[in-house]
């Protein structure tokens, strides 16, 4: 019983760490096309403003 649970603990642990890993090297991934285009400082105020397109109206116009 108590190595079943322990198989258990061990698969959860070892999916969690996969979902973590694909999520970060997803945004890396991300990060790093915005830079190697060398747009990532151009973008980020529209990158915020995509995120609250409310501020993003006021402050364009």
């Amino acid at each position: 019983m108590d190595e079943l649970k322990q198989k258990l603990v061990i698969s959860l642990l070892v999916c969690n760490l996969i979902f973590t890993i694909i999520s970060i090297t997803g945004v890396g991934y991300l990060v790093y096309k915005q830079v190697s285009r060398g747009q990532m400082m151009q973008n980020f105020p529209r990158f915020n403003g995509s995120w609250a397109p409310q501020n993003g109206n006021s402050s364009n116009q």
